[in-house]
């Protein structure tokens, strides 16, 4: 048995997944596509329209007027500009194997089908309920098949001591099981496939359990779904002393599982691929319109991950896809021992709630793995009173973020105590957390930043090993930039601040090498969103390429992030890469970045962006180019298992391991039911960030001359001033690999033959100080 499409226009498999795009609207029943022309007259057809990310409405045409559809009804969200729809129930969009309509009228049935269809068994499903038992008591239900209904296969109302189990609930035209209002119900060892809408609903019963049972294939045709709120869900659970635990939910349209009520429990169950018919959901999602505070709501050692997302017809880029989430106004939830991982957003969400206990759980591999986010949505609804200990929060990917605190017109500080926990990232252990709210910037900071400014998590730790996340294999072409070496004047460049009050100047005072470029702001605003750009055109680039940034710097302040961004040097600006970052220091570090463009751009331009707080930075040595990269895979260095089963499993290492808390595992490891580790292999940690010149850690005040400085054939090397008698020299390339070696003797002016290296900047050691010199 396999379900079919119902006729729609244009069909999934087009692009943007079939959805068109309405520009502008009237009111809450008319839209206007301004590519929809008036050749075939839709009115009475169905339009299925996108009006939030967690919202497909179903709306009868009550005419069609060119690019304009009016619907009989009216919505009760407002259309957002820009969000998709399509055409369905209508014969005119048949034209796919398979695709359907049924005509009300005179009942009839008609299927797409280029064959013989007699030569195909067809079903269709006819009786709106299958099963209905209303104000009943200790009734069991058993080893049923219920198969096919138009509107709910298992009806369950107003009843005490109700048992069903072993029943397989398989093609619900709309809805699959609905208890309502029922005391003591155990809902176990059941089958549910193939639910066009919500697969399984428990409202407002006590003391019931749902366990042990298979829900899969929820929801997964867009428009074959109910509009509005709560639709598309495979589980929804409200009332008191209900336990939901050992299920298999997996494929789903919206939410995997959603809960409200008190003494709720959620323990062991696993469940994935969920999000992909809409967005903005969880795995396991709460919410509340604020006017009661539950309590007692438990998520334990549930495995909740592949969150996938469906950012088409949402007007929005990117994905709403979240593994736990806990919504607007919810209160008193423990999370605790759950594993979340590769989910397309956040891995755990704290939203305008409060009172959320976040204990023992590992968040892997998602776009980013913690967020607290207070916005105005519900103003009055602060985060607070969280606790969040011993965690591990760890990103696999290098352009993946650990956390965010995103306080809001409240305090950090009120969000909770936060200790013991683990935020890894060990391509790039550095900037991991993003903080922002009425008395902090925004800023992304490294572990130490986060626990100095903020406060939190005084005990908490980096990952115990890094590792480099790319190998320059050869740099390519020359420096995009037409002056990045600053040794008579800083032109090609210049500056921009949102308050006019950046400068960006030329400065021989020998902060870096001879001159360099100086960034400052000449008067102070005080305001937070104060910031300038250091601009520098680098012509064109091209997408699938990689380039290698690097540079010099010094600052006036210790650890403060400079963000770099790769950009259209003209409107919209529109980035090209992802951003990257450094941090200030005040003494001269050197910066590597690897930017991997995904837009061709035939003017392209860098930022550094500052903010004003973070007082004055000078550069130097800005280059960057073309290069050919080998980036290091993540599965050589980071082993993750888990365990969504009732019973132990054993686990074969062939490589030496440490976890985050530096235990060590060879041979075998034994992971217990609904549990999960993070393993990274015991190597020597590389903590050598990829840099410019790697052993550069800063800059001597030089004891040597080195002339004629840019050199084509030749350098002469002044030792008038040196005392040592043995004196060794390394020249290394722009990748700090040595490229010539030589032992000296202390002559005076010794001679060094650089005609075969190629053009480029190189370094000097000399005994352990560095000069730079250019080959042009």
């Amino acid at each position: 048995n396999r379900p079919q499409q119902i006729g729609r226009w244009p069909n999934v498999t087009d692009p943007n997944k079939g959805y068109l795009t309405y520009e502008s609207h009237s009111g809450t029943n008319q839209i206007t596509d301004e590519q929809l022309t008036g050749s075939i007259d839709w009115t009475g057809a169905e339009a299925v329209v996108r009006r939030t990310r967690w919202i497909l409405d179903r709306l009868i045409i009550k005419s069609h007027q060119g690019t304009t559809l009016t619907f009989t009804t009216n919505v009760s969200y407002e259309f957002i500009n820009g969000f998709g729809y399509f055409i369905q129930n209508d014969p005119r969009t048949l034209d796919q194997e398979g695709e359907w309509y049924y005509n009300p009228n005179n009942k009839r049935l008609l299927v797409y089908y280029p064959s013989d269809l007699n030569s195909q068994k067809t079903e269709a499903n006819y009786v709106a309920t299958l099963l209905k038992i209303w104000g009943q008591n200790y009734i069991t239900v058993e080893n049923l098949c219920l198969k096919g209904s138009l509107s709910l296969s298992l009806d369950v109302n107003n009843c005490k001591n109700i048992k069903i189990s072993n029943v397989d609930i398989l093609y619900a035209g709309e809805n699959a099981v609905s208890i309502t209002n029922c005391d003591y119900v155990t809902f176990e060892n059941n089958l549910i496939n193939h639910t066009n809408n919500n697969a399984f609903q428990c409202h407002q019963c006590n003391y019931a359990t749902i366990r042990n049972n298979r829900i899969k294939n929820t929801a997964l045709v867009a428009g074959m779904g109910l509009g509005g709120d709560g639709q598309y869900n495979a589980n929804y659970m409200a009332g008191k002393n209900v336990l939901f635990e050992k299920n298999i939910v997996d494929s789903v349209g919206y939410i995997g599982v959603s809960y409200g009520g008190d003494s709720i429990t959620l323990r062991n169950n696993v469940i994935s691929n969920y999000c992909m018919t809409k967005d903005d959901g969880g795995g396991l999602y709460t919410w509340s319109d604020g006017t009661k505070t539950n309590y007692c709501r438990k998520l334990i050692g549930n495995i909740v991950f592949n969150a996938i997302g469906a950012p088409e017809g949402s007007g929005w880029t990117g994905v709403a896809a979240e593994g736990i989430y806990v919504d607007d106004r919810s209160a008193n939830v423990d999370i605790t021992g759950n594993t979340v991982f590769n989910c397309g957003n956040n891995g755990i969400v704290i939203h305008n709630s409060n009172h959320i206990n976040i204990i023992d759980n590992t968040v892997y591999d998602n776009d980013n793995q913690l967020i607290f986010v207070h916005d105005d949505l519900a103003p009055s609804f602060p985060i607070t009173n969280c606790t969040m200990n011993n965690n591990i929060f760890f990103a696999r990917q290098i352009n993946q973020m650990v956390a965010k605190f995103q306080a809001g017109n409240s305090s950090i500080d009120l969000l909770g105590n936060f200790d013991y926990n683990y935020y890894c990232r060990p391509f790039d252990d550095n900037l991991v957390i993003y903080a922002s709210s009425n008395t902090t910037n925004p800023s992304i900071m490294d572990l130490t930043e986060w626990q100095t400014t903020c406060q939190k998590d005084s005990h908490s730790k980096k990952s115990p090993r890094t590792y480099l996340p790319y190998k320059v294999d050869n740099l390519i072409g020359p420096n995009l930039f037409t002056n990045g070496t600053f040794d008579k004047n800083i032109s090609g460049w210049y500056c921009w601040a949102n308050y006019n009050n950046c400068v960006a100047e030329f400065d021989n005072t020998d902060k870096l090498d001879s001159g360099s470029m100086k960034l400052h702001f000449d008067t102070l605003t005080g305001k937070p969103d104060a910031y300038m750009l250091a601009v520098g055109g680098i012509g064109s680039v091209t997408a699938g390429k990689k380039y290698i940034l690097k540079f010099s710097h010094v600052g006036l302040k210790e650890g403060k992030t400079v963000e770099i961004i790769l950009r259209k040097n003209g409107s919209p600006y529109n980035s090209l890469a992802s951003q990257g970052y450094f941090l200030t220091s005040t003494t001269r570090k050197e910066c590597e970045i690897l930017f991997e463009v995904t837009t061709t751009e035939a003017n392209a331009r860098i930022d550094f962006r500052l903010d004003e707080g973070d007082s004055t930075v000078w550069l130097d040595n800005i280059d960057i180019r073309e290069a050919n990269v080998t980036k290091t895979s993540p599965d050589d260095y980071i082993r993750f298992a888990y365990n969504p089963t009732n019973s132990p499993v054993d686990i074969i290492l062939h490589d030496n391991y440490i976890d985050v808390r530096n235990n060590k595992y060879s041979g075998k490891i034994t992971l217990a039911p609904y549990s999960s580790i993070i393993l990274l292999k015991d190597t020597a940690s590389n903590t050598t960030p990829p840099t410019l010149i790697s052993p550069v850690m800063e800059r001597h005040k030089g004891s040597y001359k080195i002339f004629p400085n840019p050199a084509s054939e030749y350098i002469m090397i002044d030792l008038n001033e040196c005392a040592e008698k043995n004196i060794k020299i390394r020249i290394l390339n722009g990748i700090g690999n040595p490229v010539l070696e030589k032992n000296l003797n202390n002559n005076a002016t010794e001679k060094i033959d650089i005609s075969s290296l190629p053009a480029g900047l190189y370094l000097i050691n000399i005994n352990n100080e560095f000069y730079k010199f250019i080959k042009p």
